[in-house]
């Protein structure tokens, strides 16, 4: 979608996640809300013909809860969502790629068709996996395979005690890959690290509760100090452990545990960065 050539079109439209009277659904979760004064009578006319989302039924108990709209299907230890959008497909094949990422994504625990191009498996990571490793390895071969184009956002680990919140976060994960997609079209598998760091400060995007989350998943294991050493000592693990008066071993411990709690290895500069920006409004 091309935002600026919309707005040239329709000056007084507005983009938004709740659909208004005379709107136009995007595939992506979002609503072209257009003012009368732009439309003229066949216009407002042809809209009254499309089908609008909010009118559909969701396709399974998840895609409720997600909407909120019920309450959470099935308790689990941890959840991690895997979002996908489909550039280009063949029909035919649909049936084969889903059925390989099933394969794929063994700890799955659900898979919600969105639009005709928008996918979303429900991971069970109460034991944590890196599909993230996985799914950057196979997609060429599951690109050329099945004859797509798709790009690939595996997001956050979400644990047990912010499950209160879940559906709010994969929201906020959903408007961040869908404002992605409005720039870039590339074939790819994006990590939650990279794409909240691209986020920042861009408008339109709210990242607060995904900050809040974090810091609050920050304050449960005590990681501030380990994270902000880490950071200083340029993510090297025997400097970070001496600056904060710990064996290696234990700092090795405490990287570990998150990581089997979050996903996020604090190694990785990436991961460490998403870390660290969550706590910059905080020290500063």
């Amino acid at each position: 979608m091309n935002e600026k050539e919309l707005a040239g079109w329709f000056p007084q439209a507005r983009l938004s996640r709740e659909a208004g009277e005379n709107t136009l659904a995007l595939g992506d979760g979002r609503y072209l809300n257009l003012a009368d004064a732009d439309l003229t009578e066949r216009e407002r006319y042809l809209l009254s013909l499309l089908s609008h989302p909010q009118e559909q039924k969701p396709s399974s108990p998840w895609q409720s809860y997600l909407q909120g709209q019920g309450s959470l299907p099935q308790v689990v230890e941890a959840i991690q969502f895997v979002h996908v959008h489909l550039w280009s497909q063949k029909e035919a094949q649909l049936d084969a790629w889903q059925t390989m990422m099933t394969d794929l994504l063994p700890s799955q625990v659900a898979q919600v068709q969105l639009t005709d191009q928008d996918y979303l498996f429900i991971l069970e990571q109460g034991t944590w996996m890196d599909y993230q490793s996985l799914l950057a390895d196979t997609l060429s071969a599951l690109e050329f395979d099945f004859g797509l184009r798709l790009t690939l956002l595996v997001g956050q680990v979400w644990p047990r005690q912010l499950a209160d919140h879940w559906s709010q976060l994969y929201q906020a994960e959903a408007d961040l890959f869908a404002q992605w997609r409005a720039h870039y079209h590339q074939s790819t598998v994006l990590s939650f690290s990279q794409l909240f760091l691209w986020g920042q400060g861009r408008a339109g995007l709210e990242l607060g509760l995904i900050k809040a989350s974090m810091l609050e998943l920050i304050d449960q294991q005590d990681m501030q100090d380990i994270i902000l050493s880490l950071w200083t000592e340029g993510a090297v693990v025997t400097k970070t452990a001496q600056v904060l008066y710990i064996h290696r071993n234990t700092l090795q411990y405490r990287l570990d545990k998150w990581q089997d709690m979050t996903g996020l290895q604090l190694k990785d500069l990436t991961d460490l960065s998403f870390c660290y920006q969550v706590l910059l409004d905080r020290i500063y």
